[in-house]
């Protein structure tokens, strides 16, 4: 079996890592940004599909260079945007940026789960936008994650990401793709979901989002894009592994009072 490897490419640096000793030298900075028109481009998603109106159907998903290669995260309430730890650094931090014309930006800190480590288990970051985030599109909502359990297996899913096109991860990125999967099994005293035998995620495709639709239109977030074979094999960190959730619930309110879609009540949320 071939081994599994974090989907962002091998370096991740930051605009800043509070209180870490400083990287040397610096990469270029975090700055996160919605979908944006598809141009000339191959499929992504490994087996995927191109998103055709990435603005009216996929919103909150943002895109940013993590330092040697893209990678994605998702706006999942006005102040906070999930992405893979692995992703980022420590305590990194940067910004969003939505739009050329009477452009919004505001500035974000992102922070690991605090038990993320080198195997890449417990996968997700959380970061914190200062300003509300305006999503583009006149019907615009954040994504509605689910951490009270998992899909089971053979349920189908949505895998979402900015990655590469080609098989053992060549090929450009940088445009949205999406593609089916099923859920394969999940895995036993590990915040893992495998999927397998359809789409599969590729570098870049780090930090997505993994949803079960319900509906044109409908779905919730089960979880993030972390770990494959670069061939048809995809790790994805579960929400509602204890741990996880947790964090989620914890982050929001230590010293920060903000809302996630799922967890609180509240308007904008995709349903």
């Amino acid at each position: 079996m071939r081994a599994l490897i974090a989907m962002a490419w091998a370096s991740v640096a930051a605009l800043t890592a509070q209180g870490d000793t400083p990287q040397a030298p610096l990469a270029p900075a975090l700055v996160m940004s919605p979908p944006e028109g598809l141009a000339e481009a191959d499929v992504q998603i490994l087996g995927g599909r191109k998103v055709a109106d990435p603005e009216a159907t996929w919103p909150a998903t943002l895109k940013f260079n993590g330092g040697a290669g893209p990678c994605t995260a998702t706006a999942i309430g006005p102040h906070v945007v999930l992405t893979a730890a692995h992703c980022v650094l420590p305590n990194q931090t940067g910004k969003i940026t939505v739009g050329t014309v009477n452009p919004f930006s505001t500035t974000i800190s992102c922070q690991h789960h605090p038990d993320y480590d080198e195997d890449v288990k417990l996968d997700v970051a959380l970061c914190h936008a200062t300003a509300a985030i305006r999503l583009p599109g006149a019907n615009s909502a954040y994504e509605t994650v689910r951490i009270s359990e998992p899909p089971r297996p053979d349920t189908p899913v949505v895998l979402l990401g900015y990655g590469c096109r080609q098989e053992m991860g060549y090929g450009p990125a940088g445009v949205l793709f999406e593609g089916d999967n099923k859920i394969f099994r999940i895995t036993t005293g590990d915040p893992w979901i495998e999927t397998r035998g359809g789409v599969a995620v590729c570098s870049g495709d780090s930090g997505g989002g993994a949803f079960v639709p319900t509906g044109t239109l409908r779905r919730w977030m089960f979880g993030v894009n972390s770990q494959g074979d670069l061939l048809t094999r995809s790790m994805i960190t579960s929400l509602a592994d204890p741990k996880v959730a947790k964090f989620l619930k914890d982050w929001r309110r230590d010293g920060r009072d903000v809302k996630i879609c799922g967890i609180d009540e509240m308007d904008d949320c995709h349903g």
